[in-house]
């Protein structure tokens, strides 16, 4: 496909476009023997959207499930997610690049024009087990009378699956059964007829190899986004863990991985049981001990409450260390500015000498006879 190259824009509704998993449709185009409709889901029993393919090879026919891709990871943070239009949808085509269109017995091959696909609707195909549809047929079996079951012959319980409301669509695509039937079945065979009776032993035994086989192959990703952060356990003190003993760490690092083995378990357990009834999921669950994770959760709650009475102790100690701080430098201020603060002049005016209130009192003697009133006391003539 070159710069200057003209695309033809497709229709979105007019198209379906499917991601396979692998090499199970590798002669999908050419047989054209597949079909998709509309099935009971396992777990919810709404319809769902599986494709039918009908292999000429001994594994029959093969089965699986369509989801809708939404380009949205759950796992990824929101910088890291898809930008998407105004209205939410995510921003994507696809590029049909020139294909070569070979018409049989002509020497010449014709280049076909490429196309773009605005806006597409992409389902991604998963492979189908039919265990599950057989584990949500049995469930209200199970519920009902568990220990008084007995066997059945094939053909007898196609004809209870035909007879079921939900789940009659599956005999017409003629599905064969009995390879499921034999992993959560007990088997006898008599005169070379196999008869089937529902084991919640072999159930649960195949189910939980399923769940191991998830947890042993944990995607990174998940485990990063969901599991490390929730039970990693906060450190009060710094000091106090460096002061830990090599001993001491290896053990609390054990420790870390037995809760993190437990928490890939359990969150296996909710993955399988996106196809799993409820009554199924609990079964699994009481098959392990998942209270060390519960404590480990309980911890980290009382060790954050911890945590905080510790940062609100501090801020309180800062708070008052500041306050300190700040009376401190006003009152460093203050004085000095009383000890630069100069003494106001006196107003006082200065009396010439001579001329003060007392300086009469304090005048030189006069002779006698020479006061202002001497002559007034003379001697009479």
């Amino acid at each position: 496909m070159t710069n200057d190259t003209v695309l033809t824009p497709i229709d979105p509704a007019a198209i379906q476009f499917v991601i396979l998993p692998d090499r199970s449709f590798v002669n999908l185009a050419e047989s054209k023997t597949y079909t998709i409709l509309n099935l009971p889901h396992p777990k919810t029993l709404e319809e769902q959207q599986f494709i039918i393919y009908k292999d000429s090879l001994p594994n029959g026919t093969i089965i699986h499930e369509l989801n809708k891709i939404s380009f949205k990871n759950p796992h990824l943070s929101a910088k890291k997610q898809p930008i998407e239009t105004l209205d939410g949808k995510p921003i994507r085509s696809i590029l049909f690049n020139q294909t070569k269109i070979i018409d049989q017995g002509a020497e010449n091959s014709q280049a076909g024009e490429g196309y773009v696909l605005e806006d597409p609707r992409i389902q991604i195909a998963t492979k189908f087990n039919s265990v599950y549809w057989l584990l949500a047929f049995y469930k209200n079996v199970l519920i009902k009378n568990e220990d008084e079951l007995r066997f059945s012959s094939y053909e007898d319980i196609v004809e209870k699956i035909d007879n079921n409301d939900t789940f009659h669509c599956l005999i017409d695509l003629d599905i064969d059964f009995n390879k499921s039937l034999k992993v959560i079945c007990e088997c006898i065979e008599e005169n070379e007829e196999f008869f089937y009776k529902v084991s919640i032993k072999k159930i649960l035994k195949y189910l939980k190899m399923k769940i191991e086989k998830i947890a042993s192959q944990f995607p990174e990703s998940i485990k990063q986004s969901l599991l490390d952060d929730k039970f990693k356990l906060p450190i009060i003190d710094i000091a106090e863990e460096e002061k830990r003993s090599i001993e001491e760490k290896q053990t609390a690092k054990q420790e870390d991985e037995k809760i993190m083995n437990l928490a890939k378990l359990q969150y296996s357990i909710h993955l399988l049981g996106s196809y799993l009834d409820d009554y199924y999921i609990n079964k699994l669950l009481s098959l392990y001990d998942f209270s060390p994770i519960q404590e480990r959760l309980d911890k980290i709650v009382s060790l954050q409450q911890e945590q905080n009475v510790a940062l609100a102790n501090l801020e309180a100690l800062n708070g008052n260390l500041s306050s300190i701080n700040e009376n401190n430098k006003k009152r460093t201020k203050d004085s000095a500015k009383g000890a630069n603060k100069k003494k106001p002049a006196s107003t006082t005016k200065k009396v010439a000498s001579g001329k003060g209130a007392l300086d009469g009192f304090f005048k030189k003697k006069v002779e006698v006879g020479k006061g202002a009133l001497d002559g007034f006391f003379k001697k009479k003539s």
